[in-house]
């Protein structure tokens, strides 16, 4: 048994009468899977999202538990969570590869067996092409056959619902950019049916970029006299924030007054925010693109593809986004770029001259195409990478940040490229 379940279990049995055992429909425990988590390699993020997310609404977390991705674990894990509450909410272990086995564990499990969606498949068909025939995205569309299934339109992973009528256990993506979409979408419309949780909060929502949790605080400390009746709630992810006002629905004037704290904060920090409606950075940008009825191309070295997989998730990104060049070097960039263009001038060209080169290649002489690209560090020992963005008609404009490698920096890396571009659209 592992360290971290073995601690759960034998509290669960010392404290079995300190543990209330509630009859609320709108309990759940949270069972988060991935060894990663269990090593450090990052936080918990989950949890904390899904507490925040589901409590306005009447959702009550009573726990969480983080498993390794082994099968014996997460039954245990999977044991411990139902025996606590009707609701399991299990995220990870969804994708394409062999040691994804959330899928499978719960079907055991629950003894609810698995079914290909004929539904889920004409999806994969409509997106993905003839790509629905490999055995790793067809195995994506197995869902329980009592139950449901959540779609995902930022990913390929459904989410999977097992009802066997008394308990139910929801499986999540991992990702958080697949994850946070589909609980919003998807998930809180579904426990409004099946045990008709309702929100008795009233919020708003500013999300931010470019600008830290601490320094948002200092605003709100200097400029804004919060009521007691009004909390604030943030979330941090990637260099980008979310921040919450919000109060219960049934206080006097209380959407009018968080109205007003949302308009200060505009007036404070508005060229920081990007989104007052619950729109995704990505979306809007691509928005923004389309609103001047221009499209875009994205450049990138370092980031390995994630850039052009952020914004091919949005929902206008098929009429905007027209392509992506993705390479390991500058030099492998550059060769990629004279293979498909007629004409290339940067050889010889060194510092920000080669990057605008680099984006003047890509944006051709359409003056509505815009570019994105992100150059690679021009040493081997250097933490620095170069920005540009802009257009042929509006001009380009490079910046020089700082990247740190693995996987938090390059998704940093990320939001600050697309914070770059958004900037260059607002002058």
């Amino acid at each position: 048994m592992g360290a971290g379940i073995a601690v759960i279990c034998l509290l669960a049995q010392v404290w079995g009468e300190v543990l209330p055992s509630s009859d609320s429909e709108t309990e759940f425990v949270v069972v988060v899977t991935g060894r990663e988590l269990l090593e450090g390699a990052y936080a918990d993020a989950h949890t904390q999202f899904l507490a925040r997310t589901l409590l306005p609404l009447g959702g009550r977390c009573v726990g969480s538990v983080t498993v390794t991705d082994e099968e014996q674990e997460m039954r245990r894990a999977f044991e411990y969570a139902s025996r606590r509450s009707r609701i399991v909410i299990v995220t990870g272990g969804l994708g394409p590869t062999g040691d994804d086995i959330t899928r499978q564990t719960l079907s055991k499990y629950t003894g609810i067996p698995l079914q290909e969606s004929s539904e889920v498949i004409a999806e994969y068909r409509r997106r993905y092409g003839d790509r629905v025939f490999r055995p790793s995205l067809r195995r994506q569309a197995q869902v329980p056959s009592r139950g449901a299934y959540l779609k995902n339109r930022v990913g390929s992973a459904v989410g999977l619902v097992f009802d066997d009528g008394e308990r139910v256990i929801v499986a999540l993506p991992g990702p958080p950019r697949e994850l946070r979409p589909m609980v919003r979408e998807q998930l809180i419309p579904f426990l409004a049916r099946r045990f008709g949780i309702q929100s008795s909060i009233e919020s708003v929502t500013l999300r931010f970029v470019g600008i830290g949790e601490s320094s948002i605080q200092s605003v709100i400390d200097a400029h804004l006299d919060l009521p007691s009746d009004v909390k604030v709630a943030s979330t941090f992810e990637s260099g980008r924030v979310d921040l919450t006002f919000y109060g219960h629905s049934g206080l006097a004037g209380i959407r009018e007054r968080l109205r007003a704290l949302r308009d200060r904060m505009l007036e404070h920090l508005g060229k920081h925010v990007y989104s007052v409606d619950g729109s995704t950075l990505e979306e809007t940008l691509l928005q923004l693109l389309a609103d001047r009825e221009a499209t875009l191309a994205v450049a990138e070295v370092v980031t390995g593809g994630g850039l052009s997989s952020r914004l091919t998730g949005a929902p206008s990104a098929p009429s905007v986004l027209i392509g992506s060049y993705v390479a390991a070097s500058n030099q492998g960039l550059q060769a990629l770029l004279e293979s498909v263009e007629s004409e290339t001038s940067g050889r010889g060209l060194e510092g920000n001259e080669a990057v605008l080169d680099l984006a003047r290649t890509v944006a051709g002489a359409q003056g509505n195409r815009w570019v994105l690209l992100v150059s690679g560090p021009e040493g081997r020992d250097s933490n620095q990478v170069t920005l540009c963005a802009g257009s042929a008609a509006q001009g380009f404009g490079v910046e020089s940040v700082g990247f740190r490698p693995g996987r938090s920096g390059r998704q940093r890396l990320i939001t600050r490229a697309l914070d770059f571009l958004r900037r260059r659209l607002a002058q």
